[in-house]
């Protein structure tokens, strides 16, 4: 039995997401019996798909929209850049910079995913955010944690990015919809969701694979897309969440050279088998204060499947 591959939606660009969008759409008209299992979701399918077309076609006649693409991108990036640095310093062997950061961890969380909010609700969120972590509440867990030049960096991009939404929308207010790209994209995503996994219920209930045909065209035009959207990353992230484990290293002998230990590393996701990463294939390591006695740090650097990095300590003694 065939099952509707993952299509990575959140990395596609608004004009290639509407391009999908609208692909899926004709699969279903010309697979009759596919559409009759989702009819249901159809009409608020196309509503949203016509909805996405008039801001699409709205955004490309304005020069900031690409402006505005690429600053809420590095919006993006910033913050979930700082959010993998303060979960990487929960487990710091410093217990006052853990505590530090489990402090700052909970306050981040409360703000939910930041880059899948509207570009209004986003900015908000941003600014809260920012002026949370900056006050003086938190200001000795921010230099304790080493963030405080991610979130200089990160009130910048927040400046710009709010700069470029206001003139478009001074420039277009007339003909932009209510509602923005991304707002949109994510209520279709969501139908979308909806709809390919009732599709995928039916064809694994149905042993006649009446639904094959049509899944075997939309999975290879899942391929055609998420090939092609080359901005896109499917490597897994060591430094995101609490996904990656590495075995305690045990204290080292000082042997007047470098102590070179290849730590002991693990991958795992809720509901998956952890996998064990291998050295050179998986990850690679730098070293830093590993000859002298005292407290050594190690940096795995993810390669090949992997990405991100995040650093570990062990001690050396005599």
């Amino acid at each position: 039995m065939q099952k509707i591959l993952r299509v990575l939606l959140h990395f596609f660009r608004n004009e290639a997401h509407f391009e999908y969008m609208g692909v899926f759409r004709g699969r279903l008209n010309n697979y009759p019996d596919a559409k009759a299992v989702v009819e249901e979701y159809v009409d608020d399918f196309d509503e949203l798909l016509t909805a996405e077309g008039k801001v699409v076609d709205t955004q490309k006649k304005s020069p900031y929209t690409a402006q505005i693409v690429e600053a809420d991108h590095l919006d993006d990036q910033l913050t979930l850049g700082i959010k993998e640095l303060v979960t990487a310093a929960t487990r710091h062997y410093d217990p006052t910079v853990a505590a530090a950061a489990l402090r700052l961890h909970d306050r981040i969380k409360a703000f939910g995913q930041i880059p899948t909010k509207s570009y209004e609700e986003e900015a908000a969120a941003i600014t809260i955010l920012l002026a949370d972590l900056q006050s003086p509440a938190f200001a000795n867990d921010v230099t304790a944690v080493g963030i405080g030049g991610w979130l200089a960096q990160l009130a910048v991009a927040l400046a710009n990015f709010k700069t470029l939404l206001q003139l478009r929308n001074d420039e277009y207010a007339v003909s932009l919809p209510q509602e923005n790209a991304k707002e949109i994209r994510n209520k279709i995503d969501a139908v979308y969701h909806k709809m390919t996994n009732r599709i995928n219920a039916a064809a694994e209930l149905n042993s006649a694979g009446l639904y094959d045909e049509f899944i075997m065209h939309l999975n290879a035009d899942i391929r055609y897309f998420n090939e092609h959207n080359t901005h896109l990353s499917t490597k897994k992230d060591l430094a995101a969440g609490d996904h990656t484990v590495v075995e305690p290293i045990e204290t080292q002998k000082y042997t007047e050279r470098p102590v070179t230990v290849v730590p002991k590393v693990y991958y795992r996701v809720e509901g998956k088998p952890t996998e064990t990463l291998s050295l050179g294939k998986d990850f690679t390591v730098t070293y830093k204060n590993n000859v002298e006695v005292g407290t050594a740090h190690l940096t795995i650097h993810g390669k090949g499947a992997y990405k991100g990095q995040f650093t570990v300590t062990f001690n050396i003694a005599r």
